[in-house]
């Protein structure tokens, strides 16, 4: 049995603004002496040489660039985590093929894409996920101090993003064909029906998952909710009454003209909407071909933009 990882796009917006004029935002084509576009791609070019983030124990390194069809900078950045020693263990053979030391990180490789149009005040980025993981802290906090460095009367701000719209047209066009509650904690009355006489940790008790799916050609009458938990407006744990969970974490799968697109939503603060692309790119050794993954965020892109009457721009 082969299972697909859990692949996701989170999408935010970028803006510039002068200190001192925090509700101004700059054309890109006028940052500084230079234009947005031609900044980031430096900053980005930065990273072929492998960097370090002492603070979060992090080795990093773009390990591809696209920057052929402007506005749009594209590439894969591979990042993981050091600073403990861990065994590498062989599926298969049942046995540790390697010993990494203190020193070492296994890097994941992550999509991500830059949208900065000279003519605009607002762009966007979208960095890819990866069963929960992912580069945004890393690679944003990168693009701001590199920013502020070459910048420092002005600011590069990021914010997370779901356009309103996309979310009414979205939701209004599609049927839940299915909702999935999760509890990353197992709560500890059926932790302790699992493990009678025990008292495992909450962190050992596992997680709880309730997978409620309607019969066929049919669909859940919770629009408004699904509404108003993508803009951020209900929490997942206030979703529904459920006297056996608490769900931290919600998955709706919205089918729209035979089309599944599963958004997931998460309660900690400022995460909002992540698109779940799981199953619908190809892979290649279990990560993402950069081919696929960049067509399903430039369609996704398509979405997000043709509500400003910007047309297509996913194949310019």
């Amino acid at each position: 049995m082969v299972i697909t990882p859990a692949i996701g796009i989170a999408t935010h917006s970028l803006f510039v603004n002068p200190i001192r004029q925090a509700n101004e935002k700059l054309q890109f084509g006028k940052v500084g002496d230079t234009t947005l576009y031609l900044a980031m791609r430096d900053y980005v070019e930065r990273l072929k040489e492998m960097g370090d983030d002492e603070t979060n124990q992090k080795l990093f390194q773009i390990i591809k660039i696209d920057d052929s069809k402007p506005p749009f900078l594209t590439g894969v950045l591979e990042a993981g985590e050091y600073g403990f020693a861990r065994r590498i263990a062989n599926k298969k053979l049942r046995t540790t093929s390697k010993q990494l030391t203190r020193d070492e990180a296994d890097l994941r490789p992550y999509y991500f894409l830059l949208y900065l149009p000279d003519d605009k005040v607002e762009g966007k980025l979208f960095l890819q996920t990866f069963k929960g993981f992912g580069i945004q802290k890393l690679l944003v906090d990168y693009f701001q101090n590199a920013f502020k460095e070459q910048f420092p009367e002005l600011r590069l701000k990021c914010n997370s993003f779901i356009s309103p719209k996309l979310i009414n047209d979205l939701v209004d066009n599609s049927k839940v064909a299915q909702i999935t509650f999760e509890e990353t904690y197992m709560p500890t009355d059926i932790a302790n029906e699992v493990w009678p006489g025990q008292k495992p940790k909450k962190e050992q008790a596992g997680s709880l998952k309730v997978v409620l799916q309607p019969g066929y050609d049919s669909s859940f009458p919770v629009i408004s909710r699904v509404k108003k938990l993508f803009k951020g407006e209900l929490k997942p744990s206030n979703f529904i009454n459920l006297d056996f969970i608490t769900p931290n974490i919600i998955r709706v799968k919205l089918r729209t003209n035979g089309r599944d697109r599963t958004v997931t939503c998460a309660s900690e603060p400022d995460l909002r909407p992540v698109f779940d692309f799981t199953g619908q790119i190809d892979l290649e050794n279990g990560n993402p071909k950069f081919e696929s993954i960049d067509a399903k965020a430039k369609e996704l892109l398509d979405d997000l933009l043709r509500e400003n009457n910007e047309g297509k721009v996913g194949k310019t």
